[in-house]
C-alpha cells in the first residue's frame, strides 16, 4: 500500500470482486462442506434463519473443479469457566450428544471437532495452535476419542510453550501445536519441544510418543483411602493467602488468630522452598 497506492494494492492482494464469494456466518454453526466442497462436487449454500443473506448478495452456487482448498481461522482461546451462555449455545450443536460433559471443554474444542468432521469427507491435513489444556487432564478423555476415530491421526505436535503476539491486548497464553491427517500412512511423526525434534512411532492425545491410551476420571476409590471430593483449587482470589511477613504482622496484632493460620503447601512451595500461609 505504501508504494503502490491503497486501491491498487487491495485489488492485487485482496481481490474482492463480483466473481468471488463471501459467506458471513458463525464457523461453529455453518456446515463447512457446504462452503468448501470436495473437488468435483457441486454445492449450493443457503443462509439459515440465523444468518440471512442480504438481498444484494447472490447465493453460493459453484462446483469445486480441483486444486487445493485452505480453511483458515482464528478461534478465540476461552476456557470452560470463561465462556458465556452465548458461547455454550454455539458449542452445544457441535459437541452436545457426542461428548459427555462437553461443558468442561475449551471453546477451541468446537473447531477441532468441526475440522475432524470435515476430514471424514476429504483427505486433508489439519493444524491448530491451541490452548494446551485440550491435551491435558479431563479434556483428553472427553475430546480426543471423538477426534481420532475413522483413521485421523496426530502426525506432528509441538508441546507446550508460552505464546504471545504483538497486539495491544497481548494474548499471553500457553499453547501447543497439533497437526492431524487422515492420510498419515507412511508419514513420519515428529514431536517438537524447544529446539528438539523427535521422530515418534505414535503421537497420542497427550502429545507423547506412546499408544493411544486415555486416563479417565472415576468416582470410586481403588484403595482403602477416603474419597476425595475436590482437588486443590484455591478460589479465594488470593485474599486468604499470606507470606511469612504478612502472617507475622497478623499474629502480632491479633495473637489469638494463630490457631486459624495454617501452612500452605502447593507445587510452588514444595519445588522452590517458598513459605506461604493460609487463613
Amino acid at each position: 500500500m505504501l508504494y503502490r497506492g491503497q486501491k491498487e494494492a487491495r485489488i492485487e492482494f485482496l481481490p474482492l470482486k463480483a466473481e468471488n464469494w463471501i459467506t458471513c456466518g458463525n464457523a461453529l454453526r455453518l456446515d463447512w462442506l457446504s462452503i468448501c466442497p470436495p473437488s468435483g462436487t457441486s454445492v449450493k449454500h443457503h443462509a439459515d434463519d440465523l444468518f440471512h443473506t442480504p438481498l444484494d448478495q447472490a447465493q453460493i452456487d459453484f462446483e469445486n473443479t480441483g486444486g487445493e482448498t485452505y480453511i483458515c481461522g482464528n478461534p478465540p482461546y476461552l476456557g470452560s469457566r470463561n465462556q458465556t451462555d452465548v458461547h455454550r449455545a454455539e458449542l452445544e450443536p457441535v459437541l452436545g450428544g457426542r461428548i459427555s460433559n462437553w461443558r468442561s471443554l475449551d471453546y477451541v474444542a468446537g473447531w477441532l471437532v468441526k475440522a475432524a468432521d470435515y476430514a471424514r469427507s476429504n483427505p486433508c491435513t489439519i493444524a491448530f495452535v491451541t490452548t494446551n489444556s485440550v491435551n491435558q487432564g479431563i479434556s483428553v478423555s472427553l475430546l480426543w476419542p471423538e477426534i481420532l476415530r475413522n483413521g485421523l491421526q496426530i502426525i506432528f505436535a509441538h508441546r507446550s510453550f508460552r505464546w504471545s503476539n504483538l497486539a495491544s491486548q497481548n494474548a499471553g497464553v500457553t499453547v501447543a501445536v497439533v497437526g492431524l491427517s487422515n492420510a498419515a500412512a507412511g508419514r513420519q511423526k515428529i514431536i517438537f519441544e524447544g529446539q528438539e525434534a523427535r521422530v515418534s512411532a505414535n503421537i497420542n492425545a497427550y502429545l507423547v510418543n506412546a499408544p493411544d491410551i486415555y486416563v479417565e476420571p472415576r468416582r470410586g476409590v481403588i484403595a482403602l483411602l477416603p474419597r476425595m471430593e475436590f482437588g486443590n483449587m484455591p478460589r479465594d482470589g488470593g485474599h486468604f493467602l499470606m507470606d511469612w511477613t504478612e502472617r507475622q504482622r497478623l499474629l502480632d496484632a491479633v495473637p489469638k488468630v494463630a490457631e486459624f493460620v495454617a501452612q500452605y503447601l502447593g507445587s510452588e512451595e514444595l519445588i522452590n522452598g517458598q513459605q506461604r500461609f493460609c487463613l
